[in-house]
């Protein structure tokens, strides 16, 4: 940023001596090639960073601001990645509830666990004390359409 300002300060300085020296130039035949050299002066001033390549436009910030950027790139990750978590949780509640619902099966809680490190999946599952008959198929059902272990309990409506 610091190069682009310094650029527009030097573009504003050349049009405020080329103004200067039009005005104190007398009138002669040498006006002319006066106004040419002055045209063709800031010309080159104004397109100077893309004619040089002058290495003073690219950003290289100072070591403190690198690692200032780093910790905030590493807050907003992990901000990123617990939202993320939270709602691949929510989710796959609501694929549980919805799918028990069609079967005709009542939930009362669904609890889902994502161990990251481990990259481990399970659910704990609260049902209707009536489908505990069921238990083993239910499990079974679940685990292979969800592909990750399920542990259902129960309690009275």
């Amino acid at each position: 940023m610091f190069a682009i300002k310094q650029w527009a300060f030097s573009l504003c300085a050349a049009m405020i001596a080329c103004g200067i020296a039009r005005m104190l130039l007398p009138k002669s035949s040498m006006e002319k090639m006066f106004r040419m050299v002055v045209s063709v002066f800031f010309i080159g001033c104004m397109l100077s960073p893309f004619i040089l390549r002058n290495p003073a436009l690219i950003f290289d910030p100072p070591d403190e601001t690198r690692r200032e950027i780093a910790q905030l790139s590493r807050r907003l990750s992990a901000v990123a990645d617990e939202q993320a978590l939270r709602i691949a949780k929510q989710n796959l509640e609501r694929m549980l509830h919805e799918n028990l619902k069609e079967k005709g099966i009542k939930v009362h809680a669904v609890t889902i666990n994502i161990n990251t490190s481990g990259q481990n999946i399970s659910a704990d599952i609260v049902l209707d004390r009536a489908h505990e008959a069921r238990h083993e198929n239910l499990v079974e059902g679940l685990r292979s359409e969800f592909g990750f272990a399920v542990r259902l309990g129960y309690r009275e409506a």
